[in-house]
Formats: structure tokens, sequence, C-alpha cells
């Protein structure tokens, strides 16, 4: 089952935006129209937070928006699922996300709508069946929302996918994903998980915070600290894929390289998805 697409663009300043940045894999979910997030616990480099940022509107007419508030979620590895739906929720049985993908789109192409998700890394490009493993799981599933790429890498920097001796110029990849979110009227987004056994939920809009908020959940799997050392992450992702419930060998494994650069934030640790 793969991901459904729609062609409509997707409103970069939603009301509710979710952001993914870091080592994670997006795949269709365990539902219909819905998508599986796993998140990579297999590398003490990466930590994983997820992060809510509410920016409220000034109460001063004609003012710029107060700076956002952070509210800290998870710090650490997941210990149980997540789930971010509708409530109330159309159907319990299936979703209605969908990713953003306009057509023609060619990597060297101008015209190749920046936003378009495959601007992302599919490995199922290149391992027709691989799978997650249980070291990224648990797992979030996004009942709803568009899912698109919000920034690019920038020109020049010229990323290269070599896969068993072959090299593909990838001009410019995702350097994180964002699923925008549209709720409907008298219609709540909420996140649910459960730490160390109690039950947690957050529902947006928050009942207190005036009309005009927006909010903006971080899914964040980065290393601690910020190294100007280039490493490579792509081959961190196959600690956590395997292949006929076996890892995939060495000689059929991909690399995502640059060309000599000093490691930025425009060289990132890109989420990637495994899209039919």
């Amino acid at each position: 089952m793969a991901f459904t697409r729609t062609t409509d663009p997707p409103s970069v300043t939603s009301p509710v935006t979710i952001k993914f940045s870091g080592l994670m894999v997006l795949q269709p979910g365990p539902m219909t129209d819905t998508c599986e997030i796993g998140i990579h616990r297999l590398d003490r480099e990466h930590v994983f937070q997820m992060v809510l940022m509410v920016s409220k509107p000034n109460p001063v007419v004609g003012q710029p928006p107060l700076p956002p508030i952070m509210v800290p979620l998870i710090t650490g590895s997941p210990t149980s699922p997540i789930l971010i739906r509708f409530q109330p929720d159309p159907d319990a049985t299936r979703g209605s996300f969908r990713v953003f993908a306009r057509d023609p789109f060619d990597r060297t192409l101008p015209n190749s709508h920046v936003n378009d998700y495959r601007w992302g890394i599919n490995l199922r490009s290149k391992h027709l069946d691989a799978q997650m493993t249980e070291g990224a799981r648990p797992t979030a599933v996004l009942k709803t929302g568009v899912l698109y790429a919000p920034d690019l890498t920038r020109a020049g920097l010229n990323p290269q996918l070599v896969c068993q001796g072959a090299t593909d110029i990838l001009n410019s990849i995702a350097t994180h994903f964002a699923a925008s979110i549209v709720p409907p009227a008298n219609t709540d987004v909420v996140v649910e998980w459960t730490d160390q056994g109690n039950a947690r939920d957050v529902a947006l809009p928050r009942p207190h915070d005036p009309a005009g908020t927006v909010y903006t959940l971080y899914f964040i799997n980065e290393p601690g600290n910020f190294d100007g050392l280039f490493h490579e992450e792509l081959g961190l992702y196959y600690r956590i894929l395997q292949s006929g419930g076996a890892p995939i060998p060495t000689n059929q494994r991909c690399e995502l390289t640059f060309p000599p650069h000093t490691r930025t934030d425009e060289i990132p640790c890109p989420p990637i998805t495994l899209n039919p």
C-alpha cells in the first residue's frame, strides 16, 4: 500500500504543523491513509524530542506575533506508541493523510514544485522490500495532514546517492518533512501517548490560548550537540532496516555523500521514506 497523493499544495501557514527532522522513517501506516513514523533509537548521538511550539498573536493590534513558547513533551526515546488524530475522529478505522506530489517531478527540472515530498529520499526505490525493525519502534501514527518538503538543501551542495556502484546526483534533498493540518470547524488535533504507564494527551487548540494561535509540533531526532565534522547519516538507517527478515547486505547498501564540505545545518540528518 502506497501513500495517497494530492496535487493541491499544502498550507505552509496552517493552524497545526507537524515537523520531522533527524533519523526517522516515514511509511504508509497500519490503517488506510495514515502515516507511520519510525523513530531511530539505536544511535547514542541522536536524541529524540517531541516539542510543541506555541505562537500566540500579539494582543496589540498591528504588532508582530509574540515570541513562540516551547513546551517539551517527550525527551528520550518514546516508550509507547504516539497517535495524532482529529477529535471527534470521523473514522476510527482509517485516516485522511495525504502526500503532496505534483507531476512533472524531476530533481533536475526547475519547474519541480519546491514542496513536493519526493525531494526526500525514498529507500524503497533502492530496496523494494525494506522494512523497519524493532529499532524504530514504538512508532507514531499520523491520521491526518498533508506531508510536504518545507526546505531543501541549497544549490551547489549536490548530494549524491551511491548504491552498488551507481551514483545518482540528487541536486537537492529535503532537509526535513512537515505535515500541514487544517482542522475542520469544531475539531481539535489530539496527540496521545503513554509516559511510564500514565496516559498523556494534548489537544490543539489548547483551551486557554487566544484565537489565531498557531502550533508546531516538532519530532526531532538529531545529535545532542553540533559537530562540524561530516558524518554519513544514511548508513545509520541500516541499523533499523531489514529485507526478508535479515539485515540488508553491506554490498547492497546506499550511501549519501556530499562533495567536500564542512558539516553545517545545511547538510542534514534527513528523515527518509519507505513508499512503494
